[in-house]
């Protein structure tokens, strides 16, 4: 008897272990949490990385903020007309974009590369290049033809320039398989007034065109794609650039002039030379870009700031998004001049009174976009750049500004 308990005993214990095996491996499991390579390096940026491809190696494949909750008002917007600014666009938001943000909730958010082949997204690269900018103007031009959406797009090519009737079908359409260029013609200006006023030629001559636009990227003459970039890696309601000169999350130029540790919120140390420590913007109550000094870095480390500085060579945004900015980027310069004033950094700074306020609805684009060109990335210094992986896509050209700003 006393050998039959103990045999049943073992058997229960044997069943015991069996179910307990079949139970583990028939369960389906999750592999343990892995922890972020973003979250670890980068715990207060966001989801900004600075790596554009594979977030410098943590594979997130990230290069931009998310716009808190985006989709969900944008949608809320679409659905019943109301609008949390007077004056932001009701639309009509292009097939493409309502897909986009019915498709993919709140939240970081890509654009599907299946959209992309379902709608064949209509894209519009511009560009101004009156004088003798407008040789650089159909350069980039050409390299947009080259690297940006190709095969993928259906491709518009704008150009505003100050003459047309020397124009060739070379310049307007180097190969056949390029998109041709379209151009337009506006007065040749001085420089500021020819930036100061590249908003308003825009709208005047191409608004038709644009409105029906998935997508709309300005850039200025004195850039080039020199690699190819998907649209998925642009695409946003509304899209800035990080200036290379005034990173948010490192130190820059800060400190290679003048006296850092003195640095005050305006930028300057205490013999009044600008040290690259503190954004450039405009804090002058008089002008309608002022940005409040609770934006931007904190003395007298300046490491991070609470905000980003974004360069005016590139911009853009869905067709009416982008239409809506340029619209309101021309008023407020129209508003300045109207009072006799004039923003630190004429359109950059009114750009970037802007995006902040839209912060919620604009993508960031790290400094790949507007990579100084080779040499000038070495001749100045930009080690920030290279520690954190940044590569070339679009570069701002080295040139003779003091030449360039001429008639032909």
């Amino acid at each position: 008897m006393a050998l039959l308990n103990k045999a049943l005993f073992w058997l229960l214990v044997a069943s015991a272990l069996l179910l307990s095996l079949s139970s583990y491996f028939l369960a389906p499991h999750q592999p343990p949490p892995r922890a972020s390579t973003s979250q670890s390096r980068h715990q207060d940026r966001d989801t900004f990385d600075y790596g554009r491809e594979g977030g410098g190696g943590d594979g997130t494949g990230t290069n931009e903020v998310v716009y808190a909750s985006h989709a969900e008002r944008l949608q809320g917007l679409i659905a019943s007309g109301v609008r949390p600014r007077a004056d932001e666009p009701r639309g009509p938001m292009t097939p493409l974009a309502a897909e986009w943000l019915h498709s993919n909730g709140t939240g970081p958010v890509a654009l599907p590369a299946r959209l992309i082949d379902t709608f064949r997204p209509k894209v519009a690269v511009i560009t101004v290049g009156a004088g003798k900018y407008r040789r650089f103007a159909l350069e980039l031009l050409h390299s947009a033809a080259v690297f940006f959406c190709a095969d993928r797009c259906e491709r518009h090519l704008l150009l505003l320039t100050s003459k047309v009737d020397d124009l060739t079908d070379a310049d307007l359409q180097p190969d056949p398989l390029f998109p041709r260029i379209v151009p337009a013609v506006v007065p040749f200006r001085e420089w500021p007034q020819s930036t100061l006023n590249k908003c308003s030629d825009i709208l005047e001559h191409f608004s038709s065109t644009l409105a029906q636009m998935d997508f709309v990227l300005f850039l200025d003459a004195d850039t080039r794609f020199v690699a190819p970039v998907a649209l998925e890696e642009v695409y946003g309601v509304l899209v800035g650039v990080e200036h290379p000169y005034y990173p948010r999350y490192a130190r820059g130029f800060c400190g290679r002039y003048g006296n850092a540790p003195a640095t005050n919120m305006h930028g300057f140390d205490d013999k009044g030379a600008w040290t690259f420590c503190q954004y450039p913007y405009h804090r002058g109550a008089e002008s309608v870009a002022q940005i409040d000094l609770s934006l931007g870095k904190t003395p007298p480390v300046f490491d991070t700031g609470n905000s980003f500085y974004f360069q005016g060579a590139l911009f853009g945004g869905t067709g009416p998004y982008f239409m809506y900015a340029c619209d309101s980027i021309d008023k407020a310069t129209k508003a300045d001049t109207a009072q006799g004033h004039l923003a630190s950094f004429h359109d950059e700074s009114q750009l970037n009174a802007f995006l902040l306020r839209h912060m919620d609805i604009t993508r960031v684009l790290n400094s790949s976009f507007i990579y100084p060109e080779p040499p000038l990335d070495k001749q100045f210094n930009f080690e920030w750049l290279f520690d954190n992986g940044i590569k070339p896509v679009v570069v701002h050209r080295v040139k003779d500004t003091n030449e360039l700003r001429h008639d032909l």
